[in-house]
């Protein structure tokens, strides 16, 4: 489960840090964009919710590093997912709004380390 997760995971995350670095003002675009339409956020929001509990499910251990980045990732899109489908519309606005102006930059460089290191966990270990 691991394994696996870590093979799944890990690439797309360096992949999208690399993409939040790369293309911070189009990511920024992007999100700006994003907020405009309530259907957009609820759907992002209902995917991401029901990835993370699939990943809770799958993988929930906190006994390796790896298990520890997946676990927090897993829990994290519980969270963010459950927000993006409960919260009013006003509230996602401001906190994405905030996330496109000051967080885009250290979530990248955080998403291409732990990604980077479940992927290594992956392919190589």
């Amino acid at each position: 489960s691991i394994l696996f997760l870590s093979r799944l995971m890990g690439p797309i995350m360096v992949i999208m840090g690399l993409a939040l670095l790369i293309r911070r003002d189009e990511m920024k675009m992007i999100m700006k964009q994003m907020i405009k339409t309530t259907a957009v956020l609820f759907l992002f929001g209902l995917i991401e919710l029901t990835a993370g509990v699939a990943v809770v499910l799958s993988q929930n251990s906190w006994n390796s590093l790896a298990g520890i980045i997946i676990s927090i990732m897993g829990w994290g899109m519980i969270l963010e997912g459950s927000f993006g489908v409960l919260a009013h519309k006003s509230h996602l606005k401001r906190i994405m709004s905030e996330f496109t102006i000051n967080v885009v930059n250290p979530t990248g460089m955080i998403m291409i380390l732990a990604g980077g290191y479940l992927a290594w966990e992956g392919f190589l270990a």
